[in-house]
């Protein structure tokens, strides 16, 4: 095999790695410029994996900021969109991407989803953070299932299902007892630019894409609606903060509002015991979700404070992939989408 080169990603290689993620699932250009086309920006964004002068491989980087329970804030990164091309694979080259990207000497978070990636996260200094939770609670249940079958008996079929699967949901939070957050949290810093920038998200042109804030007492929660080709609306909650932000009345009126609202679903990304508790006893579901990984952090630093707009990839419909369970019309860009923030 020919000699391998590492280079960062840049104004000079954007092409390239858009090239390499359309390849790998039809990713829009779009959206790949709008994660890792910044040439004012100085932050390191990831790595190109080269031979023979050709881009064989792509690693991603999104730069954040940390904020330790001391209160000083350090530099960090998300890692995104791992991706060798298939005629070389085996050879090595995603591990001298992952080595690489992960040298830099700040901290790096993964999300990455293959059982293969996980391991290899895992043989080569990444960890676990601890806790976390995805929950979905289905606000109107035949709407939910018939979209998802054309056969009525098996649709009525999954809402009794979900009922039950509910219901356990709620039994549960009965005979558990809720954990006690011992450790310091650690957390990501949430500028004005950071939001807006999450919020000009680019995505697939045949979902629409809203955002709105709601507000009760002290509590503010930041949401994401997207609407899918054939009317189906889910709430995708991004970042919420107050007081009161776990109390199970605050998410019973959320939750109303938004059903009210004509939303299918609400699905919440959380690493908070109390409000992962708090949607267990409204009944969401939990889904079944990959680790999250860290490496660069003090093992003694467990608890982590990441809501749905921190975790790399919530937010995604950039994807053809993504998409194509419910929707097979041909892809289009598509403008930033429009901010409704009542």
């Amino acid at each position: 095999m020919s000699a391998v080169k590492i280079e960062p990603i840049g104004a000079s290689n954007i092409e390239d790695v858009v090239a390499l993620l359309v390849e790998r699932n039809n990713t829009l250009p779009a959206y790949t410029r709008w994660k890792y086309d910044h040439p004012q920006d100085i932050h390191f964004r990831g790595v190109v994996a080269r031979m023979d002068g050709k881009a064989i491989g792509c690693f991603g980087s999104i730069p954040r900021d940390l904020k330790l329970s001391s209160g000083k804030i350090i530099s960090c990164n998300w890692f995104a969109d791992w991706y060798v091309t298939p005629r070389v694979r085996g050879e090595g080259i995603g591990l001298a991407l992952l080595q690489s990207l992960s040298a830099e000497g700040t901290p790096v978070f993964g999300h990455p989803g293959p059982p293969q990636a996980q391991a290899l996260c895992r043989a080569n200094g990444y960890r676990e953070i601890g806790f976390q939770s995805c929950r979905r609670l289905i606000l109107h249940r035949w709407n939910y299932e018939h979209k998802r079958t054309h056969y009525i008996g098996k649709a009525l079929f999954q809402v009794l299902l979900g009922i039950y699967r509910s219901g356990y949901e709620r039994y549960k939070a009965t005979s558990q007892t809720l954990p006690q957050d011992d450790q310091p949290s650690v957390c990501f810093t949430t500028p004005e630019t950071y939001r807006q920038w999450i919020l000009d998200q680019p995505a697939i042109s045949y979902v629409s894409r809203s955002s709105g804030v709601w507000r009760r007492e002290d509590v503010t929660i930041t949401y994401m609606d997207d609407v899918f080709e054939m009317g189906e609306v889910r709430r995708r909650v991004l970042h919420l903060n107050g007081n009161r932000s776990n109390d199970l009345p605050v998410w019973s009126s959320f939750v109303k509002d938004a059903k009210q609202e004509g939303c299918n679903y609400v699905e919440i990304f959380t690493t908070d015991h109390q409000l992962d508790f708090a949607l267990m006893k409204l009944g969401a579901w939990r889904i079944p979700e990959k680790s999250v990984l860290v490496k660069g952090l003090p093992d003694t630093i467990k608890e982590f404070v990441l809501q749905g707009w921190d975790r790399e990839n919530w937010t995604n419909l950039g994807e053809h992939a993504t998409i194509l369970e419910m929707n097979s019309k041909p892809l289009e860009i598509i403008s930033p989408p429009i901010i409704n923030q009542p």
